[in-house]
């Protein structure tokens, strides 16, 4: 059975013009899916590493406002410094609140996300109204175990004296 020649196949076919085969087509590894050599993968070559990069629009990469990819292959977001129309009121870098703009990157004292830690409140809560109860107390540790030890060795005697007292 005769298979036709063609990049992925794992024979390198110089009639094809390929200069590698790796038997897939893969393009994030060192030969791309047309059977040519890669240089190192790196930020701004077009193809998304997954293991480095969550982004990569090649020469689109850009640190200026609204590029979807920045030039680190990370997609905008709020706290990365630039100033994105339509998403962002502000973006000084960090994602804090108290400061000139939130966490969220709108101006004003916004709440941080909800999962962030510590909460923050806008009031005090209300004093506690009643008593809080005592946990009872018991008794643990080494004492507790030599205790439990001797009362169970005291049952074990007595049962064994009754036992032997009815032969």
């Amino acid at each position: 059975m005769c298979d036709t020649a063609s990049c992925g196949d794992g024979i390198v076919q110089s009639a094809l013009n390929e200069q590698c085969d790796d038997g897939n087509r893969v393009n994030t590894d060192d030969c791309s899916n047309t059977c040519t050599w890669v240089t190192l993968a790196e930020c701004g070559d077009g193809v998304v590493q997954p293991d480095t990069e969550l982004c990569d629009m090649g020469e689109l990469n850009s640190y200026d406002p609204n590029a979807e990819c920045r030039l680190n292959c990370m997609p905008q977001k709020c706290g990365d410094g630039i100033l994105d129309d339509f998403i962002e009121q502000c973006d000084d870098g960090n994602n804090l609140s108290g400061d000139s703009c939130s966490a969220v990157c709108t101006f004003g004292s916004v709440m941080p996300p909800s999962n962030q830690y510590p909460p923050t409140f806008t009031q005090d809560p209300p004093p506690y109204q009643g008593n809080i109860p005592t946990p009872a107390r018991t008794p643990t540790g080494p004492g507790l175990v030599i205790f439990l030890a001797s009362g169970a060795a005291a049952g074990v005697g007595i049962v064994r004296r009754r036992f032997m007292d009815r032969k």
